[in-house]
């Protein structure tokens, strides 16, 4: 059989999904994080509920939407096996090296490095 741990769960953001539907999943990303107990995978990457909220019509210029969901849905996940799919790479890991730096800082000036390294 397949391990849980090498199994990835995709809650398909965008498929057959209302925006609605789509920010309740990201809302509640920790409840995917223990489903199978193996990593997420995040896949709202320029899709149309970024659309709808952010009211960018143009796919292409959907990245810093598409970074905001990500990082919410990452910072939901307690187990820290969550991948995204995204379009613009270097953005999303500018995105998570902040994300990462902030969720690590101590005190005022501290920083430190977490799980994007």
């Amino acid at each position: 059989g397949i391990r849980r741990r090498n199994i990835i769960t995709d809650p398909g953001l965008g498929f057959a999904k209302t925006t609605a539907h789509n920010l309740q999943i990201l809302k509640e990303g920790e409840r995917f994080a223990g489903m199978l107990g193996g990593p997420v995978l995040w896949g709202g990457s320029r899709k149309r509920f970024i659309q709808d909220v952010a009211g960018v019509e143009v796919a292409a210029e959907r990245d810093a939407g598409t970074h905001a969901a990500h990082m919410y849905a990452v910072g939901k996940d307690s187990t820290g096996g969550s991948m995204v799919r995204v379009h613009d790479v270097a953005g999303a890991a500018q995105a998570a090296k902040i994300w990462d730096a902030i969720r690590n800082a101590e005190g005022k000036g501290g920083g430190g490095r977490g799980k994007f390294g």
